[in-house]
């Protein structure tokens, strides 16, 4: 028996699209995600694929241990219904859009339109660096990553 998972439309779209622009099927790219995502999380036995994902991430100068631990932290709190009392302000207001992650409007209406940017949450001011700020500091790591995105565009 499989498991079917119920998405709000907006992450169902990008799953989709996401797929196609893959060349997989939806259900291919959602497999591969969860197995990415408990792959890097501590939990279990050492796997050769677990074993490639955190030497990848280390290769990309993340933390394997840190993000695992990170996630985790995050997972809870998505799935803890009671507020936490010492949350107040802008992390009241975060933790209340991630408990909600149930529900479609934070991910983006059904209309199509996202949630008014009054009720998402502030962003800090971009790196100079901008989507790249999680390669390290080396020109070389850019350039590398920049041409592979623009490869992985070209084969699209």
């Amino acid at each position: 028996m499989g498991i079917v998972v119920e998405l709000p439309p907006e992450l169902e779209k990008a799953l989709v699209d996401e797929a196609g622009r893959e060349g997989v099927t939806p259900a291919e790219q959602a497999a591969l995600l969860l197995c990415l995502v408990g792959a890097m999380l501590e939990e279990g036995p050492e796997t050769p694929f677990r074993g490639a994902v955190r030497s990848f991430l280390t290769q990309h100068r993340v933390d394997s241990k840190q993000f695992a631990s990170a996630f985790g932290r995050l997972k809870s709190l998505c799935l803890d219904e009671a507020p936490r009392p010492e949350s107040e302000g802008e992390a009241g207001r975060l933790d209340g859009l991630l408990r909600a992650w149930r529900d479609a409007g934070v991910h983006g209406s059904e209309g199509g339109e996202s949630m008014p940017t009054s009720e998402l949450p502030a962003r800090s001011r971009p790196s100079i660096r901008g989507k790249y700020a999680y390669i390290g500091f080396s020109s070389d790591d850019h350039a590398r990553e920049k041409q592979f995105e623009i490869d992985r565009e070209d084969r699209s």
